[in-house]
């Protein structure tokens, strides 16, 4: 019989092979060995358990000059499944991913000014229609993530303060767990976008190791990955770009402060704005999205509130780059919509950074558009799945 030593070190070396599987692939058992310095009979007797369990599969064979070709060996897409929802938006996003990440079902659902209860409701509820489909197609289900505005308690998955939530000290993790009775993880919206950027999108892609995403929307906030590692911060309030003052004199935020980025680009004010500045009864009553589209087809008045919105994020985008020496900033939220908006915040940052950060620097849209927070919950979920991986 093992020891408990025993089981737990096998335990933390069937969490880095897994882990050593899912970033090197497609990669042979020798390979693993040679990275982790695990003995072959410890990497064949945890691989043939993982490939028992379906979490990974053989691909092919290496290619070989001499000798056998060695077998290759990847993450079984199919193996577990992982039911996510994303509250950034204006509705509320619950979709069923894959070991791959992708997307194997999804539900779009209108949150229709519900907040506080009624809101968590509507949440549970959604989180129960995902796992009955998967329970019906008998899909194995690892755990839920929760990619949610506003500041998270690290560890706990407390949501401290949602102000368009109306989430106070919500205990949404610890809810979750008791209504689903499984693993729950809670983590903010622009952490877990930037996440999926790097692990997934754009950074796997570049194989960039820092990088900052920023949304822009109802509010402005970003997500920092530093040397490899998701940054929150001491508190969990790392990123809040929103708050950066820009202007002393500028219009009061939210937060009590003047002249924050989110006083003056945010969704609200720029919709705030224009109905200030227009007369007309008949423009008054717009939309963002009919803000942006008038900007881009010329309109004055659109077209100078969005260009100071670029201004003001670019601004406070380009301190940060100073600050953190980052090789990369990505956009989401309104940074989709036409050209003008990105091509003001560029500007901006070009003036804002240093010569010979700015040669390095790369400005641009995010990869994998409005999924990224669904990618990078599944992927945290991934990465705690591992790390008190069971080889029960």
């Amino acid at each position: 019989m093992e020891s408990v030593n025993q089981l737990v070190l096998r335990d933390i070396n069937s969490g880095s092979i897994l882990r050593t599987i899912r970033d090197h692939a497609p990669i042979s058992r020798a390979d693993i060995g040679e990275r982790l310095g695990l003995a072959p009979s410890t990497i064949s007797v945890i691989t043939k358990e993982l490939q028992e369990r379906n979490l990974i599969r053989e691909c092919g064979r290496a290619s070989s000059t001499a000798g056998r070709r060695r077998v290759l060996l990847e993450i079984n897409p199919s193996g577990g499944h992982f039911i996510c929802a994303d509250l950034s938006g204006s509705q509320l996003n619950v979709a069923v991913l894959d070991l791959s990440f992708h997307l194997v079902q999804s539900w779009d659902l209108p949150m229709a000014g519900r907040r506080g209860d009624a809101l968590y409701d509507y949440l549970r509820n959604a989180l129960h229609v995902a796992r009955d489909w998967c329970g019906e197609r008998k899909l194995v289900v690892f755990n839920i993530g929760i990619a949610t505005p506003g500041l998270v308690e690290p560890g706990t998955g407390t949501v401290l303060e949602a102000d368009n939530l109306s989430w106070y000290e919500f205990q949404l993790q610890e809810r979750l767990q008791q209504e689903f009775d499984c693993p729950v993880w809670v983590e903010n919206d622009t952490n877990t976008a930037a996440y999926g950027e790097y692990r997934y999108g754009y950074g796997k892609d570049q194989h960039v190791a820092n990088l900052m995403y920023v949304t822009i929307g109802t509010g402005i906030g970003a997500g920092l990955i530093l040397n490899g590692q998701m940054y929150a911060g001491s508190a969990g309030m790392a990123g809040e770009i929103g708050h950066v003052v820009v202007a002393m004199d500028g219009p009061v935020c939210v937060c009590g402060n003047r002249g924050c980025v989110e006083s003056i680009a945010s969704a609200q004010a720029l919709v705030r704005d224009y109905r200030t500045m227009v007369k007309s009864p008949a423009e008054v009553d717009v939309t963002i999205d009919e803000i942006i589209d008038l900007a881009e087809a010329g309109d004055p008045v659109a077209r100078s509130l969005v260009e100071r919105a670029g201004r003001a994020i670019g601004l406070a985008v380009g301190s940060q780059v100073n600050i953190l020496n980052l090789h990369s900033v990505l956009f989401g939220g309104l940074a989709y919509r036409g050209t003008l908006l990105l091509q003001s915040i560029r500007k901006a940052i070009d003036a804002a950074v240093l010569p010979n950060l700015r040669e390095q620097l790369d400005v641009r849209e995010a990869s994998l558009g409005p999924r990224a927070a669904l990618v990078g919950t599944a992927s945290l979920s991934l990465d705690r799945m591992m790390k008190g991986f069971t080889s029960a």
